[in-house]
């Protein structure tokens, strides 16, 4: 869907003809909040790690772990 396409769904559920200013805040607070939840494909990825001392530096975009194999 187009972000333009996400704008006017919004303007349809809210019933609104104009354009309203906190639609793109509204879209943005969505975004984040569904990132936080879900877990898609496109968001994992393979790092290997080596393991040399009893802790070791985690990548910047580090959410969680998915899977662990020494």
């Amino acid at each position: 869907m187009i972000y333009s396409e996400v704008v006017g769904a919004v303007e349809a559920f809210l019933n609104r003809t104009e354009a309203d200013p906190y639609i793109p805040t509204f879209i943005s607070l969505a975004e984040v909040e569904m990132n936080r939840r879900l877990d898609t494909r496109e968001m994992m990825g393979v790092v290997s790690l080596p393991i040399s001392s009893e802790a070791t530096t985690l990548p910047c975009d580090f959410a969680g772990v998915k899977a662990f194999r020494l």
